[in-house]
């Protein structure tokens, strides 16, 4: 699954990306957007992440579950 991670400052966002590049796979990196596109987080980091202010969202569009569509 992908995540959506938000930090609330720049500063908060360079350190966020550090914990993240350590634990996982990084698809993008927006500084100007403050906002990460990750794959799976770890316990630890989220917590790490987390008491910092990030906030941490799952990135739906992503999903492999089945979606609903008239052509599915």
């Amino acid at each position: 699954m992908r995540y959506k991670v938000k930090a609330p400052s720049l500063e908060c966002f360079r350190s966020a990306e550090r914990i993240v590049r350590a634990d996982t796979q990084v698809f993008v990196a927006l500084a100007s957007r403050r906002t990460l596109s990750t794959g799976d987080i770890s316990e630890q980091a989220r917590a790490k992440l987390e008491a910092m202010g990030v906030v941490i969202l799952p990135e739906g569009r992503y999903s492999l579950e089945r979606s609903t569509t008239a052509f599915g």
